[in-house]
């Protein structure tokens, strides 16, 4: 199966020779420029997965960028309930206990948990000697 443009090249090669090639240096040729052909095309595919590529690197880098210069509550160490409470505002209708989990997750896991009113603790027993 010739490729269109093989077909092309071998009718502007007729034309222009005199006398035809041998058939063993018709075929020789007419491979070397499929390979050719070959070759050019996976230029082409490298050359588009190279771009994509880059692109993925560039917008991670930015997304990076953007995250690590935006001061956000749960970034200084603020405690748990307290950025769950500002997800609260932002998101209307979440459960508390589902705005407790992105803190924490917003948080990368550095949060301190805080509970909102700390229970009372009773004294230490007396040591008696």
């Amino acid at each position: 199966m010739e490729e269109p443009e093989l077909v092309t090249l071998e009718n502007e090669l007729r034309r222009l020779l005199a006398a035809a090639p041998a058939p063993r240096l018709r075929e020789r040729v007419a491979r070397r420029v499929e390979d050719e052909l070959r070759r050019a095309r996976l230029g082409d595919w490298i050359g588009y997965a190279a771009t994509v590529a880059a692109i993925l690197v560039l917008g991670m880098n930015l997304s990076w960028s953007v995250c690590r210069a935006t001061t956000q509550p749960w970034r200084a160490g603020e405690s748990a309930p307290i950025s769950a409470a500002g997800i609260e505002q932002l998101v209307p209708g979440i459960s508390r206990r589902e705005a407790l989990r992105q803190a924490f997750v917003l948080s990368g896991g550095r949060a301190r948990f805080e509970p909102e009113s700390e229970p009372e603790r009773a004294a230490p027993p007396a040591r008696v000697d």
